[in-house]
């Protein structure tokens, strides 16, 4: 499947809007900005973006501009993500209940990049998917805590609370071949300044593939400990 790269910004904060498009589109996405929800359903129309990011402020109405953008897309084909305040339960009911997922502000470019990354992903798997052929539980890939566990157990886990950082092979590694801008934020993680477990604070939804990545960059002599 031809991964669409192109990308909706909808927001009235030009300076935000400036700097997203100057991260993703140094990552080689298109991105359109939008100024109003109605400049952005035009746009839409114009050229359907992968993902719709919607900048947002705290206050009353505070997602009608999410809200207006879930229901012209009437669709789940395209993502949407909310840049919001830490989220309390309200807002979280509310985000969840639109089928919209939400990125923390203030963000950072690798911020934004991973989010982008995943939602797209996860949008182009269920797309792809043919839900009237019968799945085995195999099929979806799932990672369930328990096989986290049993992957990752005991001694072979990675410690939470230390930090890591890429070996000189892992460098020389990633200079040798041409890595895409996701793979390379994903390696950007192990920084050596950060706690593995402020690493997967920071990055809840991947989570998983975090852990998963440390587990293999360790057991590989990839990664070391600081």
């Amino acid at each position: 499947m031809t991964r669409n790269r192109n990308i909706l910004f909808v927001g009235s904060n030009d300076l935000l809007a400036d700097a997203a498009r100057a991260c993703l589109s140094g990552a080689g996405y298109n991105v359109t900005l939008a100024p109003t929800t109605d400049d952005a359903v035009a746009a839409m129309a114009a050229l359907p973006p992968a993902l719709v990011i919607v900048d947002t402020e705290p206050g009353k109405g505070e997602l009608a501009a999410p809200r207006i953008m879930r229901d012209a897309v009437n669709n789940n084909s395209i993502a949407i993500v909310a840049l919001t305040r830490v989220p309390d339960e309200l807002l979280a009911r509310a985000l969840q209940t639109l089928g919209i997922s939400s990125l923390i502000k203030p963000i950072t470019p690798e911020s934004l990049l991973m989010m982008v990354t995943e939602e797209i992903d996860l949008t182009m798997t269920q797309s792809s998917v043919d839900w009237s052929a019968p799945m085995a539980p195999i099929d979806d890939l799932a990672l369930s805590a328990d096989l986290v566990t049993l992957l990752v157990f005991d001694e072979l886990a990675p410690a939470l609370d230390a930090v890591y950082e890429r070996s000189s092979d892992l460098e020389l590694k990633m200079a040798t071949f041409e890595l895409s801008p996701e793979s390379v934020a994903l390696l950007d993680l192990f920084d050596g300044k950060r706690r593995l477990r402020e690493i997967i604070t920071q990055y809840p939804k991947i989570e998983k593939k975090i852990v998963f990545l440390a587990t293999y960059l360790l057991r590989t002599k990839l990664l070391t400990r600081k």
